[in-house]
C-alpha cells in the first residue's frame, strides 16, 4: 500500500521528520472485511 502524507504541521516536520507530500511503502498489512465492522486494516508482524 502506498500512502502519502497530507496536511504536516510544524511539529511534524520537526518531530516526526515527515513533510507534505512524502511518500511511503507499507508491505505488512491486509485488508480484512467483517460484516459487523466493514473493512479493517490489520498489521503483520
Amino acid at each position: 500500500m502506498l500512502m502519502e502524507y497530507d496536511d504536516v504541521t510544524p511539529v511534524g516536520r520537526i518531530l516526526g521528520k515527515v513533510h507534505n507530500d512524502e511518500r511511503f511503502l507499507l508491505e505488512n498489512i491486509d485488508f480484512k472485511y467483517y460484516q459487523a465492522l466493514g473493512w479493517v486494516v490489520k498489521l503483520r508482524h
